[in-house]
């Protein structure tokens, strides 16, 4: 992938972590498992580990959202150093 596909990524990422939609749909699902989690009974262990993984796997999507405005930053981090420096070679 090159630079300009990294900062595109970014920046689509970046819309959808920041539109409240997803913020809103986000934080609902969280509750709602983390809801089902304190109201199951203590013996469900098989469905509290369940809840657990959903929870990870919940925050594992946003992660890898965060990640790709990480990637992005850093590619245009890059790529403005890359034309300073050439900037002064010539």
């Amino acid at each position: 992938m090159d630079h300009e596909q990294i900062v595109d990524r970014a920046k689509k990422a970046e819309r959808i972590v920041r539109d409240s939609l997803y913020i809103e749909s986000w934080e609902q699902v969280r509750q709602a498992l983390l809801l089902k989690f304190e109201q199951s009974p203590v013996r469900d262990t098989e469905g509290r580990e369940r809840l657990f993984m959903m929870l990870k796997a919940l925050n594992d999507a946003k992660g890898y959202l965060e990640q790709a405005m990480r990637d992005g930053k850093v590619a245009l981090h890059l790529k403005e150093e890359k034309r300073r420096l050439f900037k002064v070679f010539t």
